[in-house]
C-alpha cells in the first residue's frame, strides 16, 4: 500500500502542441498524395492469389483420392463380382429354406374375421376422417 501511494497521480501522458488541428490536413496528405505510391500490379501479380487457390484445390483432390483409394484398398473384393445374375439367383434361391418359409407364414397367417358389418366399416372410415365419396369408393 505504501508503493501505491509513491506513484504520482499526475497524468504522464501528453498531446503534442496542435495535434488534433493539425490531423485533417495530414490524413489528407497522406491519402492524395498516394499516387505516386501506387503501383500497377503486373498480370502475373494479379493471377497469384488465383493460383495459390488452384493450388491448393489441387492438393485437396489428390489428397482425398488417395485417402478414398487407400481406404477401399483393405477391403475384400465382392465373393460375387465373379458371378453372373443367373448364378447368382441359383444361389440365392438355393439357400432359402422352405420349411421355414412355410412355418413363419403359418404362424403370421392373417385371421378375418366375418362377424363385421357394412355399417361398422363405413363408421370407421368416417371416423378416420374421410369423405363418404372416399368411402364408396373404397367399398
Amino acid at each position: 500500500m505504501e508503493q501505491l501511494n509513491k506513484i504520482p497521480k499526475k497524468n504522464p501522458f501528453k498531446v503534442p502542441d496542435n495535434y488534433f488541428e493539425e490531423l485533417n490536413e495530414r490524413i489528407l496528405s497522406n491519402t492524395t498524395n498516394s499516387d505516386s505510391a501506387y503501383k500497377k500490379r503486373s498480370a502475373s501479380g494479379r493471377f497469384y492469389p488465383l493460383l495459390r487457390i488452384a493450388a491448393i484445390l489441387c492438393g485437396l483432390v489428390l489428397i482425398s483420392y488417395f485417402t478414398i483409394k487407400f481406404m477401399n484398398s483393405g477391403t475384400d473384393k465382392n465373393s460375387l463380382s465373379g458371378i453372373t445374375l443367373n448364378e447368382f439367383t441359383e444361389i440365392y434361391f438355393m439357400e432359402i429354406d422352405e420349411n421355414a418359409l412355410e412355418e413363419n407364414f403359418i404362424e403370421h397367417e392373417p385371421t378375418l374375421s366375418n362377424d363385421v358389418n357394412k355399417s361398422d366399416i363405413i363408421n370407421y372410415l368416417q371416423n378416420e376422417d374421410l369423405n363418404l365419396s372416399d368411402i364408396y369408393e373404397l367399398l
